[in-house]
């Protein structure tokens, strides 16, 4: 089969290879290990240090970008056009929702909220939408790192989590971190309905 030592050592060489880096890539060695998905979580606080700043005392009059009042509470909230060829994007101070290509299968408009003055977490609608292809959610961490390191948090141990309005609790996504230049800038999942999402621990 092999008629050069040369190539023999050289397959053997790719082989050895793959199995290294296959035993690299395993989820034992993975540093990201969060709550398993479906666990019980808690939302972190809404970020100090996020775009929508100070938003001052109830019954204030703070109108930052697309913010509008409901009661005694700010809220920040957008719409986004997604095409079924181009998908769209939607971002909300700290939030981003991708829409992929052939997500949609029309021109859809889509709204989200960051709908709590307490909590970080973003309501997305409209109610019921349902997708063809998985959309991404991504919190970027930035705003919270005051937060994480006066509460000895990792950033390994952050979700993205689904609100379960029977159950009245937060579950946890399948998340994952995103990395720039070695630094973890954003925690990630993936869905393909719409709901009410969190950044937890």
């Amino acid at each position: 089969m092999f008629r050069s030592p040369k190539l023999l050592s050289a397959t053997l060489l790719s082989i050895l290879s793959l199995l290294v880096l296959a035993a690299g890539c395993s989820h034992e060695s993975n540093p990201f290990t969060p709550a398993a998905e479906g666990e019980t979580v808690s939302p972190l606080p809404f970020p100090s240090s996020s775009a929508i700043g100070d938003r001052g005392k109830p019954g204030g009059n703070i109108q930052i970008g697309d913010g509008i009042e409901a009661g005694d509470a700010m809220v920040l909230e957008t719409e986004t056009w997604v095409s079924p060829r181009w998908g769209g994007q939607m971002t909300l101070d700290f939030f981003t929702l991708d829409v992929p290509s052939r997500a949609v299968s029309k021109y859809t408009l889509l709204d989200g909220a960051l709908d709590d003055e307490a909590l970080a977490t973003v309501e997305l609608g409209p109610d019921g939408q349902q997708f063809n292809k998985p959309v991404q959610l991504s919190f970027a961490l930035a705003p919270f790192e005051d937060y994480l390191d006066e509460n000895d948090i990792a950033v390994e141990d952050l979700v993205v989590a689904l609100y379960d309005e029977d159950g009245g609790e937060w579950n946890a996504l399948a998340s994952t971190l995103v990395y720039e230049g070695g630094v973890a800038v954003a925690v990630t999942a993936e869905t393909t309905h719409f709901s009410r999402y969190a950044l937890s621990d």
